[in-house]
């Protein structure tokens, strides 16, 4: 019940789902209670390390959440929190080992996501390897911890998201991990579109002319959203 219990205070302040990711141009306003909960950041030291390493590898909490809520969103709340600097190498070493050897894709997916909040150069060739991955959220989610760890230039990193933006070959992505099974057939389309959405917002952070050149495209895509997306950050970031 104590694992249960801490897990979920770690939980709490995520606002992050893939299942509805950004459908509602009006969730820009999140940008707001992020900055309100930024300054409400509690510190990750050594003392609270040695109960969440132990529970993010612990692979039973997984039994009755086959998409893994607990641990993934755990590991996803390190980036809510002020990590002390004595304690990074730990969890960089604690988040490879689960890129590299998790069971659940999506606890692999929120370890790179991690990594790249983290900054730690070590990972780079972890990552790199992930975007080799069928999982497509970790093959994007990688690229992502590669963009900010520095690698923006990459265009390995740029090739990747830009395949999910366009939706390549996305009746073979695997997603299994992200939705139940029960709700696989209602949710898979919506799921496939809210990755194709969560990677335009990711590859706007690489500023190349090739960036500006696809979000053009995208705004001619037949989903309206993605259009929406698109026409905005084009905006946003491209045009002065």
């Amino acid at each position: 019940m104590k694992k249960t219990t801490i897990l979920v205070c770690l939980v709490i302040f995520t606002g992050l789902t893939i299942i509805i990711p950004l459908f509602l141009m009006e969730n820009t306003s999140c940008l707001a209670q992020e900055a309100e909960f930024e300054q409400k950041k509690s510190l990750l030291d050594k003392n609270s390390i040695k109960t969440l390493i132990p529970m993010i590898k612990d692979t039973s909490l997984d039994k009755g959440d086959p998409t893994s809520t607990l641990r993934s969103q755990a590991i996803l709340n390190i980036t809510r929190v002020n990590v002390s600097e004595e304690i990074v190498d730990t969890l960089v070493v604690t988040l490879i080992y689960l890129l590299e050897h998790d069971i659940n894709d999506r606890v692999r997916s929120r370890a790179a996501t991690t990594l790249g909040f983290l900054g730690d150069k070590k990972a780079v060739p972890f990552l790199n390897k992930a975007l080799e991955h069928p999982f497509v959220e970790l093959r994007m989610e990688a690229a992502y911890a590669l963009v900010k760890l520095g690698l923006e230039k990459d265009e390995k990193v740029f090739s990747t998201l830009k395949d999910i933006v366009l939706g390549k070959d996305i009746e073979t992505w695997d997603i299994d991990a992200l939705i139940s099974k029960e709700y696989y057939n209602e949710f898979a389309k919506r799921t496939k579109d809210g990755l194709r959405v969560l990677a335009i917002l990711r590859i706007v952070k690489i500023k190349e002319p090739k960036t500006k050149a696809l979000l053009e495209l995208m705004t001619k895509d037949p989903d309206d959203n993605l259009r929406a997306w698109a026409e905005k950050l084009l905006k946003e970031h491209f045009i002065k």
